[in-house]
């Protein structure tokens, strides 16, 4: 139940970040990707405790990311306050709350299995991603005061830490997934 679970929650997440689009249709859609997460946390949540918002998000996820299967991220960002950058700009921000439900439950793993180290640096990842994502998201704002040498330069740290985040957040994941089933857990209450 461990291995499924975190498997399921990683090729989400694989669907969700990576985007292949052919004309102007997504091949690897997002709604798929949150439904993977969805049936993961659900997975999960029924042995390990975690709050019931991070499912009911992934759930709405799935519905509100049907539009980024024919838009695509990064397109309208020359017109800053088009409806779909504004939209794309929301995904982000209910994309970065979805990855704290996920590093909470990843927490709650770690110790109900007793792996402190484990615990540890999920908790430390999980801070620096949210510092990070968080980040990205507000310099976004900021974005149509500059002249396009700045915007090219924010752009490129944007998209390097923002990599190294989703990474560091699959890398975990998958480290999670490769749990043995057999651990002593606390059921969830």
């Amino acid at each position: 139940m461990l291995r499924d679970g975190f498997r399921k929650i990683f090729w989400g997440l694989i669907l969700v970040l990576v985007e292949v689009h052919i004309v102007a249709f997504d091949l690897l859609p997002d709604p798929l990707g949150y439904f993977y997460i969805l049936s993961g946390l659900n997975l999960l949540t029924s042995r390990y405790e975690m709050d019931r918002k991070g499912k009911w998000l992934a759930a709405g996820l799935i519905l509100l990311s049907l539009p980024t299967i024919v838009i695509q991220n990064g397109v309208h960002d020359t017109i800053l306050t088009s409806p779909a950058a504004i939209y794309m700009s929301i995904m982000g921000i209910l994309n970065l709350i979805l990855a704290y439900f996920i590093f909470q439950l990843m927490i709650n793993v770690a110790a109900s299995i007793g792996d402190r180290r484990m615990e540890k640096q999920t908790s430390g990842t999980c801070k620096m991603y949210m510092v990070t994502i968080f980040m990205v998201c507000f310099f976004q704002s900021f974005r149509m005061n500059m002249s396009s040498d700045q915007l090219t330069g924010l752009t490129l740290i944007s998209l390097v830490f923002s990599l190294v985040m989703q990474i560091a957040l699959l890398m975990l994941v998958s480290k999670f997934s490769k749990l043995p089933d057999d651990h002593v857990l606390n059921p969830a209450g």
